[in-house]
């Protein structure tokens, strides 16, 4: 019964994951296309996505970050983003860093590549 209770978790935490990584994912595209048009990033607007990544971290440190590498080529640049904001979380943790620098530490990881969205001409 504890092995059931376990698999059923882990499966649970999977799917909440997996609900996680679309809607980052569509909060990231819509942060490299506002980069891409040359609108300034508010990066605390992205807090609320920091927080439910790592409090899904915090639940399941595999769930979030298995999935996450599991990439497509077009999707990748989004997808590398979650994943690093991810990590950045796990890393935070067990260097016991506060709160505050790994809130900061995974909105770094979320960000670190939005300058590949601006069209270098």
């Amino acid at each position: 019964h504890r092995h059931q209770g376990f698999r059923r978790n882990h499966a649970r935490q999977m799917r909440r994951a997996a609900r996680l990584i679309s809607k980052a994912e569509v909060a990231v595209q819509a942060m490299f296309a506002d980069a891409r048009m040359g609108r300034t990033i508010e990066a605390r607007d992205a807090l609320p996505l920091v927080e439910a990544i790592s409090s899904s971290v915090d639940r399941h440190p595999s769930a979030l970050i298995g999935l996450a590498r599991l990439k497509t080529k077009d999707r990748y640049t989004f997808l590398h983003s979650v994943a690093v904001c991810a990590l950045m979380v796990a890393l935070g943790r067990q260097l016991r860093l506060s709160d505050d620098e790994v809130r900061d530490a995974a909105l770094a990881g979320l960000l670190h590549d939005i300058g590949k969205a601006i069209d270098h001409r």
